[in-house]
């Protein structure tokens, strides 16, 4: 009886461990983080892991332009952001449509000054 105590115990010791380094692994894995921040809601970062990183990054640019108005945005969600996009009012115009693709440079730049550039050349080009 003492014996399957015993065992029982150890057994106990080793399922534990093991589905504890399981459950830690995958928590501190960066991909579980990416994949679960798809499913909150836009907290405004702009950090490149975080799920709306490069929307975020691209709206407060467009917000700081002077005339220009997001009248409408679009998002393509599946496991990254693939692809966004506004309608805009620019200096009275409406309907400019502002498309990001996911590994555009305009995704990918992280400086906004040029950022802003690559924005204010595409807006102004569809005028």
């Amino acid at each position: 009886m003492q014996n399957v105590r015993a065992m029982k115990r150890k057994l106990k010791v080793i399922v534990t461990s093991v589905l504890s380094g399981i459950v830690i692994g995958w928590a501190l894995h960066p991909c579980t983080w990416c994949l679960l921040t798809m499913f909150l809601p836009n907290l405004g970062f702009e950090h490149p892991w975080y799920y709306y990183g490069q929307y975020n990054r691209v709206r407060g640019v467009i917000e700081t332009l002077p005339g220009v108005k997001i009248t409408h945005d679009r998002l393509h969600k599946d496991t990254s952001l693939e692809d966004f996009g506004f309608t805009l009012n620019v200096n009275g115009k409406t309907g400019v449509v502002l498309n990001v693709w996911e590994d555009s440079k305009m995704a990918m730049e992280t400086d906004r000054t040029r950022l802003r550039t690559l924005i204010q050349k595409e807006i102004y080009s569809n005028n």
